[in-house]
């Protein structure tokens, strides 16, 4: 086989599985995306951080007939969507391997990284068109910062850098000189000055955290909601390709679904926003983070709605999960082969 039998040739990037010969993903996204380019004239295949030679790959594919995954041989991909799991697995000198290999051989990486909260704010925030779309953010330095920003604001966020699906986040304020600390469960802690102070230099002793302004949002039926947001490349334009709406349960601080949040209809909340001002951001956003961290093709947008209707951008993921909403789910898949036919290249060094 030939890379140039097959238009496009896509390797999916996963993470290595706990037994030999395995891997570990959503294996239902990775069937669907092989039967959409198959019908398309591509193919994709997964294959792990070892799995990647100078050469060729050592890739899974599903043999739909015997519903199992084969390992074979294959050509070096004209693009890699990275699903690896962890940060851990980026930092490897496996992937900076790969990295460099795809450089040489000229195939696109989408998804090329993490992204840092913090490092994500500072670049967004270096734009005076976002700035508006922005909570106040700064890094979390120790106690000084901690008082300013509680004195500053009626309540703030406590976030790690390089947290997701709500893991690491409080709520905190002070009231009536008793400092107020939730976690993402809802528990709460009703502490002095100095019991806080302590309790909140404990948290940041292992990562790095960042300390971001509450904004008043918009409720449903009295809990609070944010949109997710999902953004993909198209012809030189992030475009707003689905929109999933997350409610908090009662007295929790994330809409997280594994935290006890809750799915509900877009039709709810849509006159709430401006679809246009979405659409501006997605493309902004998409297109400054590029210049930073390289090709993106795909990300989402945590977005909360004030009382005003302003949309505020709360964090940006560079690897968004899988949509539960089927109409966003099943049409991502159809985009993402788009995309990966617009960016692949037939041409890369053999």
């Amino acid at each position: 086989m030939k890379a140039d039998d097959l238009f496009p040739l896509v390797g999916i990037l996963a993470s290595k599985g706990n037994k030999e010969n395995t891997f570990r993903g959503d294996s239902h996204t990775f069937k669907q995306l092989q039967f959409l380019l198959h019908n398309e004239g591509g193919l994709s295949f997964i294959f792990t951080l070892e799995d990647f030679h100078s050469t060729y790959v050592d890739g899974y594919v599903f043999i739909k007939g015997q519903s199992k995954w084969a390992k074979i041989v294959l050509p070096l991909p004209q693009i890699i969507y990275n699903r690896l799991s962890t940060r851990q697995e980026e930092q490897s000198t496996d992937f900076q391997r790969i990295s460099k290999i795809a450089i040489k051989k000229q195939i696109t990486i989408t998804n090329p990284s993490f992204f840092n909260k913090w490092d994500t704010y500072k670049l967004l925030s270096e734009n005076e068109a976002l700035k508006p779309y922005l909570p106040k953010t700064i890094h979390y330095s120790g106690e000084q910062s901690l008082l300013y920003m509680l004195n500053t604001f009626p309540a703030i966020y406590f976030k790690p850098h390089q947290g997701s699906k709500g893991k690491g986040i409080y709520k905190l304020s002070c009231q009536k000189q008793q400092y107020i600390i939730i976690d993402k469960t809802g528990k709460r802690l009703s502490l002095s000055k100095a019991n806080f102070l302590r309790n909140i230099t404990q948290l940041a002793e292992n990562e790095p955290y960042l300390l971001q302004e509450e904004i008043h949002t918009d409720t449903i039926e009295g809990h609070k909601y944010d949109l997710r947001v999902l953004c993909i490349y198209n012809d030189g334009i992030y475009v707003i390709r689905g929109i999933g709406v997350r409610v908090a349960s009662a007295g929790r601080i994330t809409t997280h679904v594994p935290n006890g949040g809750s799915i509900v209809p877009l039709h709810l909340v849509k006159d709430k926003f401006d679809q246009v001002q979405l659409e501006w951001l997605a493309d902004k956003v998409g297109k400054i983070l590029e210049k930073y961290y390289g090709f993106i093709g795909e990300f989402s947008m945590d977005i909360g709605i004030d009382l005003f209707g302003t949309p505020y951008l709360f964090e940006v993921n560079s690897k968004p999960m899988v949509f539960d909403e089927e109409d966003i789910q099943q049409p991502r898949l159809h985009h993402l082969v788009s995309l990966f036919q617009q960016k692949s290249s037939i041409n890369y060094q053999k």
